[in-house]
This record gives C-alpha cells, sequence and structure tokens, in this order.
C-alpha cells in the first residue's frame, strides 16, 4: 500500500483585541478589591504574574472597586495589589485552568504599602462565573494515569457520562461520546482552533500525550465560541518556560514469550517499539520561549490468517459430483464434469500456487503476513511576549503513518453461471 501520511500545522496570532489563536482557551482573574470594613477600594494597582514564563499584566480598580486581567494562558499566577494608605495584599501561587475565570477575593488591611499581607493559597472555590458543565483534566492527571496507546482523549472518561471510542484509520481519527449523544457530536479544538475531520466529525491532529497541558470536556451550557457541537474537547499545548524541562523515554513490547494462536501455525511476530521526548525551555529569558516533543511508533508484526479456501482437484476444474454446465453451449454439461484448463483466467490460474502453498492437501488458508506500521507525532511550538499587553505565538503539529496492508484474504464465494471460485484480493475465476 502506499504510505499515507497525515500534516497538520498552524500559526496563531494572539493580540489583546484580537484573540483568534486561542479563543476559548485563555482564562481571565478577576475580583473586587476591599477594606476591612467591606468598603470597595478604587484605584488600587493589580499586577498578575506568570511564574513559569515571567508575563505581568497591570491593571486597577474602578469606580466599584472591580478589576478584571483577560487573555491570560494557563498556569501559575502572583497576583500583587498595592493602594495608598493599605498595606500591600499578595496571593503567592494561585494556579489558572483551561479558559478559567477565577475570581479572588482580596481585602487590604490598613498600613503602609511596605507591609505586605501575603496569602500563601487561595481556597477552592465553586465556579461562579460561567454557567458551564465542565471538568478539567489536569497535566498531573494527564501525565501519571496510564493510557493505553498515548492517546490523551482518553482521559475524558474522568469526566461524567463521557467515554472513549478509540482511534481508527490512517489519520487517527479519534471519537468521544457521551450524554446521549451521537458520536460525530463531539467539537474537538486544540488551542481554539479547530480539530474536527470536516467529513466525520471526528477529532483529527491531536497532539501526542507529551504535549497536552491541560484540556477540558464540557457537556453543557457552554458560551458560542465553542461551536455548533453540544460536547466540547477543547486541549491546550505546553510552551515553554524560564526553566528548562524535559523527557525521553521508550517502550518496547515483543513476542517472544507470547502464546501460540490456536489457528497459527507459529506464533505471530510482534514487535512494537514506541518512543519518544519532550523539551521546553527559555531562549530569552521572560521573552522567548520554545517546547517541542516527538513520539515515534514503529511495529513490525505478523497478522494470522484462517480462511476456508478450495480442494486442490477444484485448481484442475474437478468440483466432485456437483454438475457443471457450460453456459457457452446452452448450458450443457462438460466433458467429465469438469471444466477445461483452458477456460480457467489467465490472472486466476497465476494465483493458483499462492492459494494452497502454505499448506498443501487442506482446504483452509493459513498463513502469517507481515504487517509494518510506522507513525510519528511532532510539535513544536514558540512563544514571545511583546510587550506587557501583547504576544505572540506559532505551533506546527506533524502526523504521519505508513503503513502496509497485504490484503490476504483467499475466501470461498460463488461464481454465479460457472462454477464456485476463490478470491484472492480481486481476481475470480
Amino acid at each position: 500500500m502506499k504510505p499515507q501520511t497525515s500534516l497538520f500545522s498552524s500559526i496563531c496570532l494572539l493580540l489583546p483585541w484580537l484573540a483568534w489563536g486561542q479563543a476559548g482557551t485563555d482564562g481571565s482573574i478577576l475580583g473586587v478589591v476591599k477594606d476591612p470594613a467591606g468598603a470597595v477600594v478604587v484605584n488600587a494597582s493589580v499586577e498578575i504574574r506568570n511564574l513559569e514564563t515571567g508575563m505581568t499584566r497591570v491593571a486597577g480598580t474602578d469606580a466599584a472597586g472591580a478589576f478584571e486581567v483577560l487573555a491570560l494562558p494557563r498556569g501559575p499566577y502572583r497576583i500583587h495589589i498595592t493602594a495608598a494608605g493599605f498595606s500591600t495584599w499578595q496571593l503567592s501561587n494561585t494556579a489558572l485552568g483551561v479558559a478559567e475565570m477565577k475570581r479572588v477575593s482580596p481585602v487590604l488591611k490598613i498600613g503602609s504599602v511596605q507591609d505586605t499581607v501575603e496569602v500563601v493559597a487561595d481556597a477552592a472555590s465553586v465556579q461562579t462565573e460561567k454557567a458551564s458543565v465542565e471538568t478539567a483534566i489536569e497535566e498531573k492527571q494527564i501525565r501519571d494515569m496510564p493510557l493505553n496507546g498515548r492517546n490523551p482523549v482518553e482521559l475524558v472518561t474522568l469526566a461524567p457520562g463521557m467515554r472513549f471510542l478509540g482511534r481508527a484509520g490512517l489519520s487517527g481519527e479519534t471519537t468521544a461520546q457521551g450524554g446521549g449523544k451521537r458520536e460525530d457530536q463531539t467539537g474537538f479544538s486544540v488551542d481554539g482552533l479547530d480539530a474536527n475531520d470536516s467529513s466525520t466529525e471526528k477529532g483529527i491532529g491531536i497532539p501526542n500525550v507529551d504535549t497536552i497541558a491541560q484540556f477540558s470536556v464540557q457537556t453543557a451550557n457552554f458560551t458560542a465560541e465553542n461551536g455548533r457541537n453540544p460536547l466540547q474537547v477543547g486541549m491546550v499545548t505546553k510552551s515553554g518556560t524560564n526553566s528548562w524541562h524535559g523527557t525521553l523515554w521508550q517502550f518496547h513490547r515483543n513476542s517472544a514469550v507470547d502464546a501460540r494462536n490456536t489457528f497459527a501455525a507459529t506464533t505471530p511476530k510482534l514487535i512494537r517499539n514506541q518512543y519518544g521526548y519532550s523539551l521546553g525551555g527559555p531562549a530569552l529569558k521572560n521573552r522567548l520561549f520554545h517546547f517541542s516533543s516527538f513520539e515515534g511508533t514503529r511495529i513490525r508484526q505478523e497478522r494470522n490468517f484462517n480462511s476456508p479456501t478450495i480442494r486442490a482437484e477444484m485448481l484442475e476444474g474437478d468440483f466432485g459430483a456437483r454438475r457443471i454446465t457450460d453456459p457457452l453451449a446452452n448450458n450443457t454439461q462438460f466433458p467429465n464434469n469438469r471444466i477445461p484448463v483452458a477456460r480457467f483466467s489467465t490472472a486466476s490460474r497465476f494465483f493458483f500456487p499462492y492459494i494452497l502453498q502454505p499448506n498443501s492437501g487442506v482446504d483452509r488458508y493459513r498463513a502469517l503476513a507481515p504487517v509494518p506500521n510506522d507513525a510519528s507525532n511532532f510539535l513544536t511550538r514558540i512563544d514571545y511576549n511583546l510587550s506587557a499587553s501583547q504576544r505572540i505565538y506559532g505551533r506546527w503539529v506533524r502526523l504521519a503513518n505508513d503503513t502496509g496492508n497485504p490484503g490476504y484474504r483467499p475466501d470461498v464465494v460463488m461464481t454465479p453461471g460457472l462454477c464456485m471460485g476463490t478470491r484472492l484480493g480481486a481476481p475470480v475465476w
């Protein structure tokens, strides 16, 4: 079979007023700043800093003491709030998830700005800013949970009412279903970009598991930017940080200790190697970051074929007691009830040696045929903080699959008007 390669690439631009690239994946931090008596604090300075990349956003409170900082990528943040006549309020580390609207409730104590009230951790709270019903799958779950085949979408089963239906086809189409919806009604997205096959509505172009930082499963009441499908699976890829992080791994499976299949003459060969790496870090501290990941799969295996086929005498035109007639002679019976060899298709005669050769004398075709399969999944991403209010990123994903299918299926079929034949691929005599 001719190798088939699937390519998926995207370059995304993100500006504060035109969030094309990560629509629906960036989050926000908001709240109302108050004093100990419950009165709002006006014109307080709010500084939001990403602890991994150093990206800093500054905002001020309005007449109602409220603030909201938008277009924040997922990650850990420090919130630093100052106001004249009050001590500094600081939340040292709070995690912002995919498309999360995180509300905080700062209370500034009266004092000097040189004094700092530091909140070590914010208490877990119920999401009150959005009406959507969603489940967030965190990076630790993605990294620690066992995944057969290393497809991150399999973790949708952690969301109530959802199930993973598998991956199929050369392009790796992924299917998830839930809530009584059809299997073609799940919308997939990567970094806010649509990742659905337009013909089957299944997920395609899904990066390997080491590239996914977090994803969410939304099953009801989500907002319009998610699209038309009643179920949404949104993934966000990792980006580089101010620290270097990487992995190097390999999984190996071998048939050397496998039991023989009952219907196979020998144990089918299976050697499976899956390997890869991930690496991310800074090119320019606090400004330019790089992340890349590769996953390769090399499978060398044999397929067991055990199909009913014809008797050796049939290759000489002898079909036993069955009455064989000649449609070219008014359906009179062939002499000696045999089809002359001269009437056989030359194409069919070419395949005769292959039909019974593996186990001559047995009316079954039994064989082991090689079915190689090579796949690769590569992602590279660049993030650049242009300024305190602008950032840009580019991402490229390449998925390739090179496989062979021998198509060995010599099954018994009926050919009207002539005789019983054997199909090997296409020829029938």
